[in-house]
């Protein structure tokens, strides 16, 4: 630093740039805006003393200025230079030099008295960095409104160092393994402080995504920012450039990768039912096995017909599980038909943990299968149909749950249910997959609590002919994982069903979806106020596939969220519609 370079100087925008080019050295430390003010001994005037002025409108409440000729000298050591002073009525035009060669002229010249004024600058970004001298020299010249003083002032001079992110490092923070499933699909990117920047520029490649801008940060303290919706596996690459005010870009800062890491599980971790313990051929025997069964049980349900199932205060292990399985002939039927399906959910799992049910066929139910108070647990590979309510419910602080690779259709067949002593009365409640509760209106039964049920893991799941949502995330839910499922409308559904897939919580990440609906909207997001906090807010949706057919209702948008910046939307969403209509509802603007 502060050796003698080749350079040139040119004018752009009225701002002093140096084009600066010296040998390889190592990269600059990020640095502070340096004042120097008129009184520092820095400063060289000329042919003698100015005049001193004393105002509390002047940086540091002092200045100088001359009406005859002369000049005022300084050598600097950074990449660009500020000259503060005052506009005035008998301001004249003073030749600004740096290290002897005319660069501009500049006009002082303002109606009324204007203090603390950047008379040469902004500070833009040179190809570099050096030791200059800058030379300011009143003239006679003026513009026509000035009064005869003519002067020249000065109040400080301020330096910048524009190459702070030149060849920089950059710092990308990966999130940790218990934050929301929303921010583990990002990364933070920070960069040091550029002070002679007014806004960043970030830019990121990956394999077969050439450098391409992705955001624009503004303000020079604002150092950071958050890439979410990473396609998993994908390995990306970003630098940043630091902007001036007069758009002048610097030089990059050195390229940093992350690699987005996959977040679903492996089928092959999570599909196998272990070789059974005990094999069961009915209702009883089925349920005394579960009341009867330790870590590492694995229950076999054998082709037939049962009723409901409970798994009531049963606890495995992460290393040896509690299983129930059974091929799709074995079927858990709590109604003969589908008429007046009340109060009989077929496989309910109520404060347990580490349990799995995988396999069979769960039919002719109100609820298909019901975790409360359940954690750990995995829901897999059955097949749910035939329900007055919805399929696949986690409820009342049920946590840390898998929901894969289930087949879901036809919900919501309680119409021909009786108005006495029921509290649901039609298709509304018929989702597939339902997480939480609703707070503050009739989808929940009387009295509900507070519900935090979290981090549920919702993949590769087909959902067809439900009547309500086929996926939807409450109020008070936070920080799952809705992943490569594919949820079908049929033609009929419920008044006030507006989307097929709907989040009201936070921190959730909706990637890989494909959704056909004839609905207004594929997605629909929904802040919401429960008690003293709102919901519906950091969530991510990406890479999802939407078909809106208009069968039903006519489309209006891909995506529609009731508060337009709550939530990350990713341009990676597509939708295919007819008639076209927009990806998503205004205000709300994908991101790369």
């Amino acid at each position: 630093m502060g050796r003698r370079s080749k350079w040139a100087a040119a004018v752009v925008a009225g701002v002093v740039v140096l084009t600066v080019s010296f040998p390889a050295s190592p990269a600059l430390a990020a640095s502070t805006a340096e004042v120097v003010q008129e009184n520092s001994g820095r400063i060289t005037y000329g042919p003698d003393a100015w005049q001193e002025l004393t105002n509390p409108n002047d940086l540091g409440g002092t200045s100088r200025f001359r009406t005859t000729p002369g000049w005022a000298e300084i050598q600097f050591t950074g990449s660009a230079i500020e000259w503060i002073g005052r506009k005035s009525p008998g301001s004249g035009i003073a030749r600004v030099l740096l290290d002897g060669l005319e660069t501009e002229r500049v006009d002082r010249y303002a109606a009324s008295d204007q203090y603390q004024q950047q008379l040469l600058g902004p500070a833009s970004d040179p190809s570099g960095f050096g030791t200059h001298t800058l030379r300011i020299e009143w003239t006679s010249d003026a513009n026509a409104s000035t009064s005869a003083a003519r002067s020249v002032h000065l109040d400080a001079f301020k330096i910048l160092d524009f190459s702070a992110l030149e060849g920089q490092p950059i710092i990308l923070a990966s999130p940790a393994a218990s934050d929301t499933y929303a921010k583990r699909s990002s990364v933070t990117v920070s960069w040091p402080k550029s002070d002679s920047a007014v806004k960043y520029n970030v830019y990121r490649s990956s394999s077969d995504q050439p450098r391409a801008l992705v955001r624009v940060v503004g303000g020079s303290n604002n150092t950071a920012w958050t890439d979410s919706g990473l396609e998993f596996g994908r390995t990306y690459q970003y630098d940043v450039t630091a902007v001036s005010k007069d758009g002048t870009e610097s030089q990059p800062s050195l390229r940093g990768g992350y690699r987005q890491p996959y977040l679903q599980p492996r089928a092959a971790d999570v599909s196998a039912c272990p070789s059974p313990t005990v094999t069961v051929t009915d209702t009883a025997s089925a349920n005394a096995a579960i009341a009867a069964a330790q870590p590492g049980a694995s229950i076999l349900l054998a082709d037939g017909v049962y009723g409901p199932l409970v798994v009531n205060k049963k606890h495995g292990t992460a290393q040896d599980r509690i299983s129930i399985c059974g091929s799709r002939h074995a079927i858990v039927r709590p109604f003969p038909d589908t008429t007046n399906m009340v109060d009989g959910v077929g496989v309910r799992v109520q404060e347990s943990s580490f349990i799995t049910v995988n396999g069979f066929t769960v039919e002719n139910a109100q609820k298909g299968v019901a975790l409360t108070s359940t954690s750990d647990s995995r829901v897999y590979g059955l097949r749910v149909m035939n329900t007055s309510q919805g399929g696949i419910y986690a409820q009342i602080g049920s946590s840390d749950n898998l929901i894969a690779a289930n087949q879901i259709s036809h919900t919501g067949l309680d119409q021909s249910i009786p108005v006495s002593g029921v509290w649901h009365q039609d298709g509304r409640y018929g989702e597939g997959i339902y997480v939480g509760n609703s707070q503050g209106n009739d989808t929940c039964e009387p009295n509900c609590a507070p519900d935090a049920s979290d981090r549920n893991v919702i993949v590769w799941n087909t959902i067809t002919d439900v009547t309500a949502e086929g996926i939807e995330a409450k109020e008070q839910s936070t920080g799952g994982l809705i992943y490569d499922n594919t949820v079908t409308f049929s033609s009929t559904h419920q008044g006030a069903i507006y989307s097929a897939l709907q989040v009201k919580g936070d921190g959730y990440l909706v990637y890989g979806n494909s959704i056909t609906s004839g609905l207004k909207y594929g997605i629909r997001s929904v802040t919401t106020e429960v008690g003293d906090r709102d919901w519906g807010y950091d969530n991510v949706f990406a890479s999802n596939a939407i078909t809106l057919t208009g069968a039903i209702d006519a489309p209006e948008y891909g995506f529609l969220q009731n508060y337009g910046t709550a939530n990350v939307f990713g341009c990676d969403n597509t939708l295919t519609s007819s008639p076209s209509v927009p990806l998503a509802a205004p205000p709300t603007v994908c991101e790369p």
